[in-house]
């Protein structure tokens, strides 16, 4: 179970006392090639190395803004 942020929200906005939130971090070439095995056209990628959720007191080269840390993709319907 997650307790920060964005995880600590879905139980502190649920009406349902037994929410749970549940987080994964997929590999950007997996959420790219799955779009493209759909058979969509990749229009834009972009990364951004900002530290969106960066927990306290912990260090890594992605939070110095050396790693991209989200990313956006725009995809089509071929």
């Amino acid at each position: 179970m997650n307790d920060t942020f964005p995880g600590s929200a879905i139980q502190r906005f649920s009406d349902d006392a037994d929410v749970e939130a549940v987080e994964h971090q997929w590999p950007l070439a997996a959420v790219v090639n799955s779009v493209v095995g759909m058979g969509m056209t990749v229009l834009h990628l972009g990364e951004y190395s900002d530290p969106f959720w960066m927990p306290a007191g912990a260090s890594a080269a992605a939070w110095r803004g050396r790693l991209p840390n989200s990313f956006s993709l725009l995809a089509r319907r071929a």
